[in-house]
């Protein structure tokens, strides 16, 4: 649904036990309303006990964005080893004065980019990851099994939501799409499997990035000098893919931003596999580059 405008776990919260829990819409008209219920946390690998949060009434003005929100105290937050989920049930009076009811399932995570570094649970994490040719191919439970992450292509919400549910991270490149990235950026911000929205160059004007949205983009590996585009702000992490046998250039080591390195033309059988490779790639590169993350690709 299109009025979805953020949720953002990662907002000021009064203490470590609480976070603000926040609902929008963007139609400007064509929602007079809306609200709903978050209840949960219920988890593929854990036993709670869910709690049902009422997320107050939004009464919707014409031509401006409008937002609720609501403090969710003691969460359960996701990660890839207990990804704890919630489920909305939202009530939308619409324009017209029709009433649609609408769910979806949203997960909470301490995810943050600082400096060179990903944190995940207030930790630094070094993500090891595969890149997978189409969503059909991949077995998830053996991803999650395996600690693997996934770099996947123009993914789906069915694909997402599976992620989000089994606890694999996933990296959606949406380089090159020729549709509107907004609303894709507004459905991606539900899902807690998303570690990154991978993006070029030319996609960058003219797009609303939900708070809990972290965008990445690629960086040509023969580049002889830092490019530009490492200091724009809208992207927070790099990319570069290397040949079997290249490296990444020696300015790498110096930016500022996280770099995750994907290596091309690597086989490997099977997700236990492709973490061996991944571990090989990271000892490859060393000591020259500690990078925020190392994939391979077949």
């Amino acid at each position: 649904m299109s009025f979805i405008e953020q949720l953002d776990p990662v907002g000021d919260s009064p203490t470590e036990h609480q976070l603000n829990f926040l609902l929008g819409e963007r139609s400007q008209g064509r929602i007079a309303s809306f609200c709903g219920n978050l209840i949960g946390p219920h988890c593929e690998y854990a036993r709670t006990l869910p709690a049902t949060f009422s997320v107050p009434p939004c009464e919707c003005l014409p031509g401006i964005s409008n937002r609720t929100q609501r403090i969710i105290t003691d969460p359960c937050y996701w990660t890839p080893q207990l990804p704890y989920l919630y489920n909305f049930e939202g009530k939308i009076k619409l324009a017209d004065g029709t009433v649609q009811s609408w769910s979806h399932t949203v997960g909470f995570r301490r995810w943050e980019v600082e400096g060179k570094n990903l944190r995940l649970e207030r930790r630094r994490i070094v993500l090891r990851g595969a890149v997978a040719d189409a969503e059909s191919a991949v077995d998830l439970r053996a991803a999650h099994d395996a600690e693997v992450a996934l770099l996947v292509k123009e993914p789906s919400d069915s694909f997402l939501q599976q992620a989000s549910e089994c606890g694999v991270m996933v990296i959606a490149d949406f380089r090159g799409v020729e549709t509107e990235l907004t609303p894709r950026l507004l459905r991606l911000a539900w899902q807690p499997s998303v570690a990154f929205v991978l993006l070029s160059d030319t996609d960058k004007p003219g797009f609303y990035k939900p708070p809990a949205v972290t965008i990445g983009h690629a960086v040509d590996a023969k580049a002889q000098s830092v490019p530009e585009s490492t200091a724009d702000e809208w992207a927070s992490l790099l990319l570069v893919e290397l040949g079997a046998d290249e490296r990444p250039p020696e300015w790498l080591a110096n930016t500022e931003k996280p770099v995750i390195a994907i290596r091309r033309d690597e086989s490997y059988a099977n997700m236990t596999d492709a973490r061996t490779a991944c571990d090989r790639l990271q000892s490859d590169l060393a000591p020259q580059l500690n990078l925020a993350g190392y994939f391979v690709s077949p």
